[in-house]
């Protein structure tokens, strides 16, 4: 009789642990949609918005593929940060060949999170080659400051691996110099959305470590959320004004397709049956365009004055 109670109770132990775990798992889906969907509408908001268009399907699939690279875009930058910094148990195995004395340890963090610069930059390319419209070509001697600037710190970090508990302070202003230099190269001679994407991306890693030291259960009382508003609506605006239109439509992104419009009608746009547009956005009563790249306001045109579309290969 004992054993078949004992049973018993096991059986309804683990049933409510089954329970229980998928309660859990149904408010973690929840919640990962929300935020995908409500980082997917905000971000087509905003970016239509500086178009002067303040009507789209809310509804639209697209909402949530740009939701969903959003947070991809946020997640990896986050991971490689976690890794660098050896958050949450993640680690690299070899921390930039700096292995230091526990007084030099704030330097080595300091030097660490400058140099996130570079894997930023990193991701970056790996992300143009993915997911990015292709950016502007470098222009000239941009390729060549950058390999300057790469052997430089390259030679710094192969002294530093010898040198560095010595000389800290003198890596560290280095380093320092090295990445304000890399800053400029990126200013002077890439896109400036390029540069954006870079930059967010470092933001996005930095701040996830900085956010991550006051989710330790000991501060988690402490931390004023309200104050950390500021910082994630920055990163949402600078996402959907300065990269956003450079992801890939295919991927949720927000560049205009060029197209050719076959109009039943004059329309301001055109005075012939048909124009070369961009198309920003469709919803069920028409669609938006620009005219051009420059273009700072959109068009609306009712489906009944475009009888077909035809879409066009982007240069």
């Amino acid at each position: 009789m004992e054993s078949t109670s004992d049973s018993k109770e096991k059986h309804l132990l683990s049933e409510s642990r089954f329970v229980a775990g998928l309660e859990v798992t149904a408010r973690a889906a929840a919640v990962f949609v929300a935020v995908v969907y409500g980082a997917g509408f905000l971000i087509v908001a905003i970016h239509h918005a500086q178009y002067g268009v303040a009507q789209f399907d809310p509804l639209k699939p697209k909402i949530f593929s740009t939701g969903i690279v959003f947070v991809l875009l946020a997640t990896l930058p986050t991971m490689a940060a976690f890794r660098v910094f050896q958050v949450l148990g993640l680690h690299v195995d070899v921390r930039f060949g700096l292995a230091c004395k526990p007084e030099n340890e704030v330097h080595r963090n300091i030097i660490l999170g400058l140099s996130f610069l570079v894997v930023a930059f990193g991701l970056t390319l790996f992300l143009q080659f993915l997911l990015m419209e292709p950016f502007n070509d470098p222009k000239r001697w941009g390729i060549t400051s950058f390999l300057i600037l790469m052997v430089l710190y390259a030679t710094l970090g192969s002294f530093a691996h010898k040198h560095f508990n010595n000389h800290p302070n003198v890596f560290l202003f280095g380093v320092f110099l090295l990445m304000l230099s890399f800053v400029a190269i990126m200013y002077r001679f890439a896109d400036h959305h390029q540069m954006a994407l870079v930059l967010w991306l470092y933001a996005v890693g930095i701040g996830a470590v900085l956010l991550s030291r006051g989710l330790r259960p000991e501060k988690i009382k402490q931390v004023e959320w309200e104050r950390h508003f500021p910082v994630l609506a920055t990163a949402l605006l600078t996402y959907a004004t300065l990269i956003y239109g450079h992801i890939k439509p295919s991927f949720g992104g927000g560049p205009p397709s060029p197209v050719v419009l076959y109009l039943t009608a004059k329309t301001p746009i055109s005075t012939t049956d048909s124009a070369s547009v961009l198309l920003l956005d469709e919803t069920d009563h028409g669609y938006y365009v620009l005219l051009n790249p420059q273009e700072k306001t959109a068009y609306f045109l009712r489906r009944d004055l475009v009888s077909a579309i035809h879409f066009q290969k982007k240069d």
